[in-house]
Order: structure tokens, then sequence, then C-alpha cells
């Protein structure tokens, strides 16, 4: 029998891999299901070599007659490992795809004033308290995530605007998944509506029952939420150059009190909220597919090294620089990372998606570093003899 919700919502068609520019992550099956539950169009597909079971469909996006096409999957195991494994093989299954998003449920901080319920979206990024150096009774972190999705931030503070006008449109979203599935519903005698909490969410791989280590983490880290794949969904998008994001409902409060009684409903507000945030995204420009790419780079790794033995490229501003002299329709599909070689992996992808990608390259790096260099030419041949198609 067809899904309610989605023929309330009406059905907008259906995606192939290709033309995927969205993948959204989630742990277990309940939080599947609230995304398949809030898609239209929705339908199964497997992918050869892949072992996730995915289902495509779209979401509403800022443009109405142009909907994002999304892919969502589930983790095989819980933890920040499976989680980057499960992303990469998603980038590969769906090379357009620009942004992963992560949605389901998380342990809240009540002293952030978060309860059963709530929403919590990553905007503060996600601090992977996992991963610390320890030095003469001091700890700090040693790995910060990164190229959190510069569009979906942008989306959010929309929304935080459009709060304080009264508007909330992932409300009637959650009011109608509680309304058909039984399973979604707020667990009694519990009444009201979620909150939405803004900061940033930290990750590893530990399930946190623990209200004295949940606060200890939360005052040295400035953490509103716990999770556990997260920091493994920002490594598996930096490894392919895309961009992530992170959405969850609250389901318990990392104490011993913890259960599964509101996993349902937490995981509905955070699909619900994932839908509102879809619908003021702009349509997401999909990174170009590989077999589409005249000019496909045949040794990617031998100029990714070329540009990196370059003083310039491995500074940050001057990568910016970079950029900016790039063509606006390949800039449009760079995703940005901090880490040098992950923007430069990134940047190469892009330029070799268009006919005139390499000259596009060659033209801006030329400017950066003086087109009469020696240093130029050097890394002009290595990038001609490692281009095909040109």
């Amino acid at each position: 029998m067809p899904n309610p919700v989605r023929m309330r919502w009406g059905e907008r068609g259906t995606s192939m891999p290709g033309e995927v520019t969205i993948g959204i992550v989630t742990a277990i099956a309940i939080e599947l299901a609230t995304v398949r539950a809030v898609l239209d169009g929705v339908r199964d597909l497997r992918v050869a070599g892949d072992p996730g079971y995915y289902c495509v469909g779209t979401l509403p996006s800022a443009e109405e007659r142009v909907p994002h096409r999304v892919a969502a999957v589930m983790l095989t195991r819980d933890g920040t490992r499976n989680a980057a494994a499960t992303v990469v093989d998603m980038a590969r299954s769906f090379p357009s795809i620009r942004v992963v998003v992560m949605c389901g449920i998380a342990a809240g901080l009540p002293a952030a004033g978060v309860r059963l319920g709530d929403v919590v979206s990553a905007t503060g990024g996600i601090v992977d308290y996992g991963h610390l150096r320890a030095t003469n009774g001091s700890r700090e972190l040693r790995r910060a995530s990164g190229d959190i999705s510069t569009m979906f931030l942008a989306a959010d503070n929309r929304l935080a605007v459009g709060q304080h006008d009264g508007r909330r449109p992932w409300e009637p979203v959650l009011a109608e998944l509680e309304r058909v599935n039984p399973g979604f519903r707020r667990p009694p005698p519990e009444g009201g509506t979620p909150s939405v909490h803004r900061g940033a969410i930290g990750s590893a791989d530990v399930l946190l029952r623990d209200a004295v280590l949940r606060d200890g983490l939360a005052d040295v880290h400035g953490i509103i939420a716990f999770e556990m794949e997260g920091s493994g969904i920002s490594v598996g998008a930096g490894l392919h150059g895309r961009e992530w994001f992170m959405i969850r409902g609250v389901s318990d409060l990392a104490d011993d009190r913890k259960n599964d009684g509101w996993h349902g409903y937490a995981a509905a507000g955070a699909a619900s909220y994932l839908r509102a945030l879809a619908g003021v995204v702009e349509p997401v420009p999909a990174v170009a597919r590989p077999d589409r790419r005249p000019g496909r780079v045949a040794e990617l790794s031998r100029i990714v090294e070329a540009l990196l033995a370059v003083r310039l490229v491995r500074d940050e501003h001057e990568r910016r620089l970079l950029v900016d002299e790039l063509p606006t329709h390949i800039r449009s599909v760079i995703a940005y990372s901090p880490t040098a070689r992950t923007h430069v992996i990134s940047i190469v992808r892009a330029c070799e998606g268009f006919e005139e990608g390499q000259a596009a390259l060659l033209g801006a790096v030329g400017l950066l570093l003086g087109a009469e260099t020696a240093e130029f030419a050097q890394l002009e041949e290595t990038v001609r003899q490692n281009w095909n198609g040109v």
C-alpha cells in the first residue's frame, strides 16, 4: 500500500545513481524508516559492488520545480569506522553526490536546555572527542572535522530566522508522520513540540550513559549532543572531497535512564527537520560523473602530488585565490576543505569534469606562480602528461 505521507506530499519522480546530489546516512532501522517517509518518489536500489541497500527519491528544494535527488542508506553496524566506510561506498556508487547528511538520533545535554524529542543541528561542527592528545594532564583534540556544508549552514540560518517569526515548517511534517505511523509518535504522557538547538555535536565510539562524563565533555568541548557516527561521516566525506551536515533528534540524555522509548519520535523529528532544511537549500550542483568526463584524468595522484609540491598551493589562502580564478561553473562544484590534499583532490576532480577544465586549472595556477617560471613549466608538463583526452 502506498505510503500516505508521500501520497499527500505528491510523487515527484525517481532518481538514478548519476543524478543524486545529496546522500543521507542513517545508523539504525527506525532512522531509515523515518527518512523514507519524508522522501518523495522513493524506491529501492542496489548498486553493483556496493554492500549497501539504498532508497532513492527526492526532497523539495528552494526552487519548486527542481527537487533535490537523494539516496539514503543504513549502516551495517554503528560506529565511526563503519560510517566512514559507508560514505566512501556511497561516493563511489553515486559519484555526483555533493553533500552527505547524517540524520538520526543522539543523546542531548540537559544543561544546554536540550530535552527528549528536541532536534539538534550540527551548525557548530563535530567534536571528535575520541581522538585526543594527552600531555602533562591536559587534553586537546587531535583531529578536527572538516568541510561542513556551507549550503546547509546558510539554509539552517534561514530556518533560525523564520523561527522568530513563528515559521516552523518541520512541525507539520512531524505531525503528519505521527498521524500515519504510531511508531513515530511522541511517547505519552509527554506533549508539545520539539525545540531546535544549534551547536557542536560530540562524536566517538562511546555509548554514553554517564551523566558525569557527559557534563565534563560538554564543559571542555562546548558540546550540546553526543552520537557515534558523525566523525566517521566527516572523514569519509573528506576523502572524496564532499561536504557534510548532521541533524539529530534527541532520544536520551546520555545517562543511566537511556532506553529505546524515544527512538521513533526523535528519528521522526530529525527527518522532518531534514525535509524542511532541504526545502530552503538551492538545488545542489552535482559533482561531475567520471564516465561523462571527456578530459578524464589518467593519473590523479601524480597531478595532486605535483600541485602539493608547490608551496603556494599548500597555503590555504593562496589556494583560495587559485580557486577564485577558475570559471564560476567549475568553482561552484569544488568542495572546500582546510586540508590541502583533500582540497586539491576536489579542485582537480572538478576541473576534470569539463572540456576546458585542464586549461582552466593551468591558467589559474599559471597566474598564481607566473606562467614563465620554471616551477610552472614543470607542473604544466606533469599535468599534461597525466591528463587523458587532450
